[in-house]
């Protein structure tokens, strides 16, 4: 196995095309797509290129603050935010980039894997903490010198229009079909294992998955969220 180069968490990279593409809606989400590939970037970012593990966080960080969203209960919020798990998840993804390793895991599945040991950390600092019964806004993270792109492009993920519309609708759905959303759309897990998750067959879970997928897909936000097919 190659020798992995830390990328200091001091480097500050400018955001690039695919989140502002979509918030700013400049181009298209098939334009979107023939950015570089994930796996064009994985050399570069493994070998310690600060901009490539940065435009791999951005693929992903549409999804991030979704999944946070759908995964947050209501009583959490106030102290917890989507765009914070998707944040905490940058900063310990980029402390703990030199156990990324592509054998293992693709890097969303890695990334999904960081994002859910921070959600669990925070939940379990909210409930350990008495002062949430009485109202307190005090927060979980406290999320200091974070990048500028990073922080910028999280709040307004955490608040398009697009994003919202895309939640609304999957928070309407039954809990099987939230669930495929959430391991198949989202984290990028297999349909065995979604289908091990919900108690049915690969087969059974397959057809339910592509016929959810193709009904949410119209929402052309979704196909930035959804992995990549």
């Amino acid at each position: 196995m190659g020798t992995r180069v830390s990328i200091g968490v001091s480097q500050r990279v400018a955001l690039a095309s695919p989140v502002d593409a979509w918030m700013m809606a400049r181009v298209s989400a098939d334009e979107v797509a023939r950015e570089p590939n994930t796996e064009a970037l994985l050399g570069p970012a493994r070998a310690g290129d600060a901009a490539s593990f940065q435009a791999l966080y951005e693929r992903v960080a549409p999804a991030l603050v979704g999944w946070a969203a759908l995964r947050l209960r209501p009583g959490v919020r106030g102290r917890l935010e989507p765009d914070e798990i998707a944040q905490e998840t940058w900063v310990r993804a980029l402390s703990s980039w030199h156990t990324f390793d592509p054998a293992q895991a693709g890097f969303r599945r890695w990334i999904f894997g960081v994002a859910k040991n921070v959600l669990a950390d925070a939940l379990s600092a909210t409930l350990r903490s008495r002062e949430l019964a009485v109202g307190s806004t005090s927060r979980v993270f406290a999320l200091e010198n974070l990048p500028d792109g990073v922080t910028s492009a999280t709040r307004r993920l955490a608040s398009d229009d697009a994003l919202s519309g895309f939640l609304a609708r999957v928070q309407v759905l039954g809990d099987d079909e939230r669930t495929l959303v959430l391991l198949c759309g989202l984290e990028g897990q297999s349909l065995g294992e979604a289908a091990l998750r919900l108690g049915i067959s690969t087969e059974a879970a397959k057809k339910r998955w592509q016929r959810l997928r193709a009904d949410l897909i119209a929402l052309d936000v979704a196909k930035l969220l959804f992995v990549e097919e």
